[in-house]
């Protein structure tokens, strides 16, 4: 598979150039592709920008897009009947998100998006996501108050929401290539849902409600290994996959006291992975260095006491052990997929070693041990050093 994809990349360069430029009104720009398959052919839309009256709102009846629907054999083929209903050239360089079903990205996403590897408008910079529930072909049809296609409403999603959720992963269709050239890692992709009828979702009267009842949701990750969908992770681990990999700038931790809840924000997080082998055994260990702060105290903890402060902290190093330990576990025993790259970290630390041992890794990598070493840092107790209940107690 990863020799395929490489003569794949030499080709596309080789491909490369200015002789298939078109004038604008000669393409349809299209911003979204979905990929579903029914029972024998790949079912294939495409998201078109609709810009032959952009001074007209879609309030006033004007669509913002158009989906185009085509079935074959292949996905060239799909392509082929969707290109007899657009008058117009179809063009992929503006394109935002390709959106591959549960069912298609089993059977193996390299496979299906093959050709956009070969088109030579693809700029590749796109994000790739697997539909969790609904059929790829609904996530693109589902309109949003805040985005002109819901193409784009889903890459802008995943980019903000990652600096706010360790629970979203953010790779583009080339950093998924990279991973697949790669030995010692399996790639991950994040994964959408919808949330309301999908049918009220595709109405302008959607959007028009000051909270639509219909949207677009960002799920946790989707584990592969090699190019084929597994299973979907869990939030806490799709948190460690983040946390691990040095992917995260943020994560919240809640402590409950009682009825109410001590939330904890880690807003810093630096992961350094060591790797050694002593006769044939191979030993991890991840130094996790984060930064916390309080971000909320319903508990009313007097967080001027060090012994307060120092309980927190060690609370937080419980907790993160505990979510990452028992996902590190999860990838290695229940999906036998190498998320984190630990076959990678070997190679770049011993490649002599990784060499002689990569053919057999699948059966080795559930095996290694895995040490984890967490330090926190509770920088700051907040913007107050009391909480305000507390304060209006002091004051009564």
């Amino acid at each position: 598979m990863k020799y395929k994809i490489l003569i794949s990349l030499i080709l596309m360069f080789l491909l490369t150039g200015c002789w298939n430029y078109r004038e604008l009104n000669e393409i349809a720009v299209c911003t979204g592709i979905a990929i579903d398959k029914d029972d024998k052919n790949y079912v294939v839309s495409v998201l078109i920008a609709n810009s032959k009256k952009p001074e007209v709102s879609s309030k006033e009846g004007e669509a913002q897009s158009s989906i185009y629907v085509g079935s074959g054999e292949t996905i060239t083929s799909a392509l082929e009947i969707i290109d007899t209903k657009i008058p117009k050239e179809l063009y992929l360089a503006h394109l935002d998100t390709v959106v591959i079903s549960k069912d298609v990205a089993k059977e193996g996403v390299y496979k299906t998006i093959d050709f956009l590897l070969r088109n030579p408008n693809s700029r590749r910079q796109f994000y790739v996501v697997v539909s969790k529930e609904k059929k790829a072909n609904d996530i693109l049809k589902i309109l949003s108050p805040l985005e002109s296609f819901p193409s784009e409403n889903i890459a802008t999603n995943i980019q903000s929401s990652l600096q706010v959720e360790s629970s979203i992963i953010e790779i583009k269709y080339n950093e998924y290539l990279k991973t697949l050239l790669e030995d010692g890692i399996e790639p991950v992709l994040t994964s959408v849902s919808v949330i309301g009828n999908t049918t009220a979702g595709e109405k302008i009267e959607n959007i028009e409600e000051s909270e639509a009842d219909t949207y677009i949701k960002l799920d946790n990750a989707a584990i592969f290994r090699d190019d084929k969908f597994i299973s979907f992770a869990s939030t806490n681990e799709t948190i460690a996959i983040n946390m691990l990999t040095n992917r995260s700038k943020y994560t919240s931790l809640n402590f409950k006291c009682g009825s109410s809840y001590f939330v904890i924000q880690i807003s810093y997080i630096k992961t350094k992975p060591k790797v050694k082998v002593v006769d044939d055994k191979i030993e991890y260990t991840f130094d996790v260095v984060t930064n916390a702060s309080v971000g909320e105290d319903n508990c009313n903890m007097d967080l001027t006491n060090p012994k307060v402060i120092d309980n927190l902290t060690n609370q937080t190093v419980r907790q993160l052990h505990t979510i990452l330990s028992e996902s590190i576990n999860a990838f290695k025993y229940e999906y036998k997929s190498d998320v984190l790259g630990l076959g990678q970290i070997l190679y770049r630390n011993n490649p002599k070693y990784f060499n002689q041992v990569k053919d057999k890794w699948d059966s080795i990598y559930p095996n290694v041990k895995v040490n984890l070493n967490i330090k926190v840092k509770l920088k700051t107790k907040g913007a107050a050093e009391n909480t305000v209940r507390g304060y209006l107690s002091e004051k009564q």
